[in-house]
């Protein structure tokens, strides 16, 4: 059990970065929105608020959204393959 909280807290950090490596490449490299809702899909999100780049409460709740939804995601994909990965180790 112990080890299944840690897989997906490693995955929700992981998720993480990757939305926090995604957000500073897209306006200097031009990602394409195909790559970010795949990799980062709770940006989505974001890009349905773009208007004011004033940051307010509003805003930080998005951010909070989109950031904390992919530590989510991407911990829950975690969990999930810690949770199936020895019962297919057993089978092999």
């Amino acid at each position: 059990m112990n080890s299944m909280i840690k897989m997906a807290f490693l995955c929700g950090v992981i998720g993480l970065a990757v939305a926090i490596i995604l957000s500073l490449m897209a306006f200097p490299l031009n990602v394409s929105t195909g790559v970010m809702l795949t990799l980062w899909p709770t940006s989505i999100v974001g890009m349905a608020f773009t208007e004011s780049p004033k940051l307010s409460l509003s805003s930080l709740v998005l951010i909070s959204i989109e950031y904390g939804g992919n530590f989510v995601l991407y911990g829950l994909i975690g969990l999930l393959l810690a949770g199936i990965g020895p019962h297919i180790r057993r089978k092999s």
